[in-house]
């Protein structure tokens, strides 16, 4: 099982695109993705971010944040998402099931990564569901907490405003409208 990972948040057409590389895409709503980007940039100190929860929305809306735009990075793997070598998941999915994401990923990577979860009744399965939990990942001395906030699905409700919601809402229906995005990602983005 020799393998390489590479961990990214950059455009799909920005990264050289291999059809022999496993490619494993995680998609969030973008309500949360905001939240959880405005509470990182600011754990960054190399940002020093100083601003507002309002002017990162704008910066957020306007693509102008130090990782780009959103919509933009999300829109350049809809050309791929039904390629053979390309997983794409849901987080809000994985939250809700674990097992289940992990195992998908296991088959995906391959029947022998598939073969090793399941050894001695799932040991490495649970070690992996263990480790990759969020309490686990919070607590990790490794530095990576400032990434690791809360974890949660849908705490943009508690923090958004009405109309910062609707205005994602048009953005997100702009750029999505008709794909299976929007009609998994809607349920997460309900204002109530």
């Amino acid at each position: 099982m020799n393998s390489r990972i590479k961990w990214t948040h950059i455009c799909c057409n920005l990264m050289p695109y291999n059809p022999e590389t496993k490619y494993v895409y995680v998609m969030r709503n973008p309500k949360d993705i905001f939240v959880s980007s405005y509470y990182a940039d600011k754990g960054y100190e190399e940002y020093n971010y100083q601003g507002t929860f309002d002017d990162h929305f704008n910066l957020f809306m306007n693509g102008q944040l130090p990782y780009g735009d959103y919509f933009e990075h999300l829109s350049s793997f809809i050309p791929h998402l039904n390629d053979e070598n390309v997983l794409h998941l849901y987080y809000e999915q994985m939250i809700a099931n674990p097992k289940q994401s992990v195992l998908k990923i296991a088959d995906f990577l391959g029947k022998e990564f598939a073969e090793k979860l399941n050894e001695n009744n799932g040991l490495i399965l649970n070690k992996v569901l263990e480790y990759s939990s969020f309490e686990s990942m919070r607590n990790n001395p490794t530095g990576i907490d400032v990434l690791t906030r809360k974890g949660i699905v849908g705490d943009w409700r508690s923090l958004m405003t009405k109309t910062q919601s609707d205005l994602i809402d048009k953005k997100f229906h702009h750029y999505f409208n008709g794909t299976d995005i929007e009609k998994t990602l809607q349920e997460y983005m309900k204002w109530e």
